[in-house]
């Protein structure tokens, strides 16, 4: 699902006021989709970031009943606006810590953002989604 820049930092505001689930995360905001069987979180910070910011983006994947963390090789990442990619790369598991990425943002970007997310081990697609 493709979010306008006005409309994400809007979404990122309201999400912090309201009440939040159980993250992985400590800080920050959370995007969260179910998807099949598990729970795909990406948590960053800083809450309303804005062109020029350092984002920290935090990846989890979690089942979805049962709350433990699913064991994944890397995380591929893509963040699209209107024009051009402005990140794709893997982002391989830590092996202690949360699964972490610093981007920062371009201080101009173009209409709607796209952050897409892909959960592997080895070759196998475990999950993916758009925000």
């Amino acid at each position: 699902m493709k979010v306008a820049v006005r409309m994400f930092v809007a979404f990122v505001m309201i999400a912090g006021v309201m009440p939040t689930v159980a993250s992985a995360h400590g800080s920050g905001a959370s995007l969260e989709k179910e998807v099949g069987a598990y729970e795909i979180d990406i948590g960053y910070d800083p809450d309303a970031p804005v062109g020029g910011d350092r984002i920290v983006f935090d990846f989890a994947l979690t089942e979805k009943s049962t709350g433990p963390s699913i064991d994944f090789d890397y995380a591929w990442v893509r963040l699209l606006d209107e024009k051009d990619t402005l990140l794709a790369t893997a982002v391989h598991k830590a092996a202690i810590g949360p699964t972490s990425l610093l981007y920062t943002l371009p201080r101009e970007i173009s209409g709607d953002v796209t952050l897409s997310v892909r959960y592997q081990k080895g070759d196998t697609l475990l999950a993916e989604a758009e925000f």
